[in-house]
């Protein structure tokens, strides 16, 4: 009697399994029919063209760039060739992907930060790294130097502040240590990036919880918290007049705030993805904004005019990670999301040239 239901176990124990096998193989066919599905439906998808978008050709080298410029439109010396130096060499730093960038305004050298917690010095006529300080605790998200070029600060995503004092620097060659100091703000998650008002020991710092934090650096424990965005918060710039900010998110909206009175006063909205930077012409009175999309609109400070979008979308899943104007205000430089930088033609919104020197994306 034992053996019988002994035998009888091991039966319905068979029995189990190969119901678990049937079910398994089923399953098995299933997927194998889902990715057959969605490889047709890939395959489709890459052979649509799209009429609407304009597909930025890469040009292999600078010379190329320079020959393609429009000279009679830009000027001889002018042109974007001769702005972004056919000669110019690349740096590598050995520091991981690069979050922010930042110039000196009066010594010859450039700050950068990685995502890895590494801070370098570049000595920018010479092309080489000075000092190369590591923070592996902390993600490094953006860096901005005071005007007047005696502080930095450092942004990282576990919500510090690192700020550093330059003392009597005159040139590159005078930088020889940093001192830091870290200050955290009170109740802020990751902060994403931040600007120094223009007279300085002032800070904005927007953060990925939508929240944007204006505090003195004496007094950081003690901030004004602008609340308006739905997203976390990728720009934010002191308008040259010092008591406005301009702060642009993910949520695809840009707000521009009254700084003294914490109250918002103008809201801009046409871009769809999130936008990632914004920055101001050379007469203060229009800024350019990109998104993640590729889109690059024009707007009015003021809201006098209508915006301008000034180049649509990028092909092939690619956007924009930031822009700036160029000095004469002729045009608009963007960093893209696939390692190349485009030059945008103010006067006829054209893509003058799509030159490609790095392997991953330009932030």
């Amino acid at each position: 009697m034992h053996k019988e239901n002994r035998l009888q176990g091991l039966t319905n124990q068979l029995v189990d399994l190969k119901i678990k096998y049937n079910a398994l193989l089923k399953s098995k066919a299933s997927c194998d029919l889902e990715r057959s599905r969605i490889l047709r439906k890939y395959k489709k998808l890459r052979q649509v063209k799209f009429s609407s978008i304009k597909v930025e050709q890469p040009i292999k080298s600078c010379k190329i760039i320079g020959d393609c410029t429009d000279k009679t439109e830009f000027g001889v010396n002018e042109n974007a060739a001769e702005l972004l130096k056919p000669s110019m060499q690349g740096l590598y730093l050995n520091c991981g992907p690069l979050s922010g960038v930042v110039c000196h305004p009066k010594a010859g050298f450039a700050c950068c930060v990685s995502k890895n917690g590494n801070l370098s010095f570049i000595n920018v006529d010479e092309e080489r790294e000075m000092i190369s300080i590591g923070l592996p605790k902390l993600k490094l998200s953006s860096v901005a130097i005071s005007s007047d070029g005696v502080m930095l600060a450092i942004s990282s995503l576990s919500g510090k502040i690192l700020l550093g004092n330059y003392d009597q620097i005159e040139n590159a060659q005078c930088l020889h240590e940093v001192s830091l100091g870290v200050r955290r703000l009170p109740q802020s998650g990751a902060i994403l990036c931040l600007d120094w008002h223009c007279a300085g020991g002032c800070i904005a710092a927007g953060s990925l919880d939508s929240f944007v934090r204006a505090f003195a650096v004496e007094r950081p424990e003690s901030c004004d918290v602008l609340r308006g965005h739905h997203g976390g918060v990728n720009c934010v710039k002191f308008l040259p007049n010092g008591h406005q900010l301009l702060t642009a998110s993910s949520d695809g909206s840009i707000l521009l705030w009254d700084v003294r009175s914490k109250r918002q006063e103008r809201r801009f909205l046409k871009h769809v993805a999130p936008v990632k930077w914004v920055d101001f012409s050379r007469s203060g009175t229009h800024f350019s904004s990109c998104d993640s999309d590729g889109v690059v609109v024009q707007w009015d400070i003021q809201g006098y005019q209508p915006s301008v979008m000034v180049a649509n979308q990028m092909a092939c899943g690619h956007g924009r990670n930031c822009i700036v104007h160029s000095p004469d205000d002729k045009y608009w430089f963007a960093g893209n999301t696939n390692g190349s930088i485009s030059a945008i033609s103010a006067a006829t919104h054209e893509v003058r040239f799509f030159a490609q020197w790095h392997k991953r994306s330009c932030d």
